[in-house]
């Protein structure tokens, strides 16, 4: 299972109900005072890095019709939403493609500290359309002459980014003469780079290649492990949310061990 939380107690599960018990009560006080927020209405307002919004897209769905709350997606690059939250866009729950961006939220005291949870755990490949690429026995790949443009995501905003040019640095071996690199601002904008043409390969996300169709199976390489950092990815409950039940009511149904098997169908693996 994908995420990263401790078993709970009988006492601790007892108290977590309690816990939802009395949000709930909290809830239906404001929800009889005419003068409360208009985010009473339910939505959940869920910000969440571009490599893993097509995939909570459908969990989302899903989330809707079983609890009957509307959920509301803001994508982006893991750098720009932590910066935006930062300047305080109005979300209840983030899930970045690090750690690093939501354990700096934690230390500010802007989220619940106990609703920090890796959700994730995301593989980078190397993809070239028209090819076969392998990394040998020792974990390298040679980047052949027919390849002249490559697409990373920019390793300032994205963490597949960073993972990118890290493995790029440790695992490859090509001409930097030769090659020219063009940067997404997130890996979605570097899978559209070489799947349009505009970059003959790249390192983009293994989910992006298990959502698109038509990707020959044989065109791409998921990058050893060694290559790169883990790419671990988090997620946390803000303290100002308005919706509060409901983010911690989503991220448990994200937790939950038959959305974590369709997460892995995806590409995600296992902690």
């Amino acid at each position: 299972m994908l995420g990263k939380r401790e078993p709970l107690t009988r006492s601790a599960k007892f108290e977590q109900q309690v816990r939802h018990v009395v949000l709930l009560l909290v809830t239906v006080v404001l929800s009889a005072n005419t003068t409360a927020e208009p985010a009473a209405t339910g939505e959940l307002r869920i910000a969440v890095a571009t490599n893993f919004a097509p995939v909570l897209d459908e969990i989302a769905a899903e989330f809707t019709k079983a609890t009957r709350i509307d959920v509301n997606l803001i994508m982006g690059s893991t750098g720009k939403l932590y910066a935006q939250i930062k300047n305080g866009m109005d979300i209840d729950l983030f899930l970045a493609a690090d750690q690093t961006r939501i354990r700096r939220l934690v230390a500010d005291g802007v989220t619940f500290e106990d609703t920090l949870t890796t959700y994730a755990e995301g593989r980078l490949v190397w993809w070239h359309p028209g090819s076969q690429p392998n990394f040998d026995s020792e974990n390298t790949l040679q980047i052949g002459n027919e390849v002249g443009v490559v697409a990373f995501a920019q390793p300032d905003l994205a963490p597949y980014g960073n993972a990118a040019e890290s493995a790029l640095s440790k695992c490859f071996r090509f001409d930097r003469a030769r090659i020219r690199f063009v940067h997404g601002e997130n890996v979605g904008q570097t899978y559209a780079q070489v799947a349009t043409g505009n970059a003959d390969a790249g390192l983009v996300a293994l989910a992006s290649i298990r959502i698109a169709n038509g990707v020959d199976e044989g065109s791409y390489a998921i990058v050893p492990r060694d290559c790169h950092e883990p790419i671990r990815q988090d997620a946390v409950v803000l303290k100002a949310s308005r919706n509060a039940i409901a983010a911690h009511q989503f991220l448990d149904f994200l937790l939950d061990e038959r959305t974590q098997r369709r997460i892995a169908e995806y590409g995600y693996t296992s902690l």
